[in-house]
């Protein structure tokens, strides 16, 4: 049984939803060509990797990530003397030959 919609089809039977533009032939190589309306959607650009998952049957693929996001984001910004930070921003730290009179 299939259903036609105005955003494709929907395969009831195999419950794949699908659209006749998005297909593509494997290779003998075993390399597919992924249709330029998904790259666009999913900003995928030349040198992109992919990580690939089998799941019920299906092919699933996704944007490999560049690593830890964290560890991506660590280290980006200058070392920070933090006591240097502080008296920046609130004056001296005490001291017992500035603030004798605070005692």
């Amino acid at each position: 049984m299939i259903e036609v919609s105005a955003q494709g089809k929907f395969d009831f039977f195999y419950m794949n939803s699908y659209n006749k533009d998005m297909k593509s032939t494997l290779s003998e190589r075993g390399q597919i060509t992924i249709p330029k309306k998904i790259r666009e959607q999913l900003g995928l650009r030349p040198g992109q990797e992919l990580e690939f998952e089998t799941r019920d049957g299906l092919l699933i693929g996704r944007k490999r990530m560049a690593g830890d996001p964290v560890s991506a984001v660590t280290a980006i910004l200058n070392p920070l003397d933090v006591d240097r930070a502080l008296e920046e921003s609130r004056g001296p730290k005490w001291s017992p030959e500035l603030d004798a009179d605070r005692g």
